[in-house]
């Protein structure tokens, strides 16, 4: 997607990658950003999130090594030395959202049966574990592990039983009276048959109405999508605008919901230290 949004009275947050965004601002923003706009609104999106900001902590913490080995940085390292904050409450704070849309059961239908194909590996990984364990005799460890398989298998279940969900694109709406007035326009101008001239100066509002498609759909890509995504759904809503009525259904795949976005206050420093383990932790990698 497009640079991330600069903040008023930050110089050289303009035409920055959303993973840098995320990663120089404080838990407040990316909360705010991931809660309240339509950037990261999808599973799929946060856990792309949820790399980006394991990368950036993993480069973080490569640069603290280098420091102390009294290695110098390059402009890159020294930037994100510098300016990233709060990487390990963040990668807690993604893992436990991405927690939560399981649990509560937000996930598209595609997510969904990505997330259950895991589960259902975790399941069998475990299982095997729990028999080696055994087979050497080590009770305590297959108890352990049995108990982690069950709960693995339960959030399974649990999620089998939740309905999938959909996302609205933004501006879905108004694209579609768009993309119905340029279906009109597209079928004059292809027009076999001669055209009254009062159809034919319609075709001056082409070029307008192309560009502020354009510029709907540029507004509305949200951040760290899965290749293709964006583009696909799209193509089903405007497939599905320029359907006749008797075949019409309902809206198109997982997008993004309307909302504005709101940020907070900017934190200080970046906090050392590692997230704790997670039962998760192996799905959202």
């Amino acid at each position: 997607g497009g640079g991330a949004e600069g903040h008023e009275g930050e110089e050289g947050w303009e035409e920055i990658s959303p993973a840098q965004w995320c990663a120089i601002s404080s838990l407040e923003e990316l909360q705010g950003v991931t809660l309240k706009s339509f950037k990261i609104t999808t599973f799929a999106q946060r856990k792309n999130l949820l790399a980006a900001m394991k990368e950036a902590q993993k480069k973080y913490e490569a640069c603290e090594q280098k420091m102390i080995s009294m290695e110098s940085l390059t402009d890159e390292e020294q930037q994100l030395y510098d300016d990233a904050q709060a990487l390990p409450e963040k990668v807690a704070w993604v893992t436990k959202t991405l927690e939560d849309m399981v649990e509560s059961g937000s996930l598209t239908a595609a997510e969904k049966s990505d997330m259950l194909e895991q589960l259902g590996t975790k399941v069998e990984l475990l299982d095997k574990e729990i028999e080696m364990a055994k087979s050497n005799g080590k009770d305590k460890k297959a108890e352990k592990l049995q108990e982690g398989r069950e709960q693995v298998a339960t959030r399974a279940a649990k999620l089998a039983g939740k309905q999938a969900i959909m996302h609205k694109l933004r501006h879905e709406a108004e694209l579609r009276k768009l993309w119905k007035q340029l279906d009109k326009l597209e079928k004059i101008e292809n027009s076999r048959t001669p055209q009254p001239l009062e159809e034919i100066k319609k075709l001056r509002d082409k070029p307008d109405i192309e560009a502020k498609i354009a510029e709907l759909c540029e507004d509305g890509k949200g951040w760290f999508l899965p290749d293709g995504l964006y583009e696909s759904q799209l193509q089903a809503a405007k497939n599905d605008a320029l359907k006749t009525p008797a075949g019409k259904k309902g809206s198109s795949g997982s997008g993004f919901q309307t909302v504005k976005s709101s940020g907070s206050g900017r934190a200080p420093g970046t906090s050392k230290g590692k997230a704790a383990n997670n039962p998760y932790e192996m799905l959202f990698e």
